[in-house]
């Protein structure tokens, strides 16, 4: 299976000529931080299992939030509690894309541009949940950046409460 750190290895360089000027510090250490993530370059640790009766050697992690060799246990950690806190509804997936024109201010702006559009599809989605053609309510929904790409998506509840705080279910498949 191709991983991230492959990628970086073989197309590392060429992206980070062509974009390293206008790229975030913290994206450049993330590439920096993956590439060296459970190699040599970081050391690693000798232990010993008592089940092999064998020593085993382990590469030390490289922490970083964005890698997915170390984060992968705490993502799935996060979805679980998230999960949790569903309401016992269908779900919709809305997805919001910025345009092309707008990605290049975007890659130099990005905590104001996608604070920007994440208010943007929320306020849409909940201006759109409140007409009783849709759901008629006020609805729940979790927002995420996938990664930070040119869209954003959003999970929506497919019920959703009017000020009588009955639920109130989408009359649709789609929303």
């Amino acid at each position: 299976m191709t991983t991230l750190a492959d990628i970086f290895q073989q197309h590392g360089a060429e992206y980070l000529e062509r974009y390293g000027a206008v790229m975030p510090l913290y994206q450049k250490k993330a590439i920096r931080d993956i590439l060296s993530c459970r190699t040599a370059h970081l050391g690693g640790h000798t232990w010993f299992c008592e089940d092999c009766q064998e020593f085993h050697y382990n590469y030390h992690s490289c922490k970083n939030r964005n890698c997915p060799q170390c984060q992968n246990e705490r993502c799935e950690e996060w979805l679980e509690k998230q999960t949790e806190k569903l309401l016992p509804v269908e779900y919709f997936m809305a997805t919001f894309t910025l345009p092309e024109k707008l990605r290049s201010i975007v890659r130099k702006r990005q905590k104001e541009c996608y604070n920007i559009m994440f208010q943007s599809s929320a306020n849409s989605l909940r201006k759109l949940a409140l007409d009783k053609r849709f759901i008629g309510g006020k609805i729940g929904m979790a927002s995420v950046l996938p990664r930070r790409d040119a869209f954003g998506t959003d999970m929506v509840s497919a019920a959703g409460f009017p000020s009588s705080y009955s639920l109130y279910h989408s009359r649709h498949r789609h929303f």
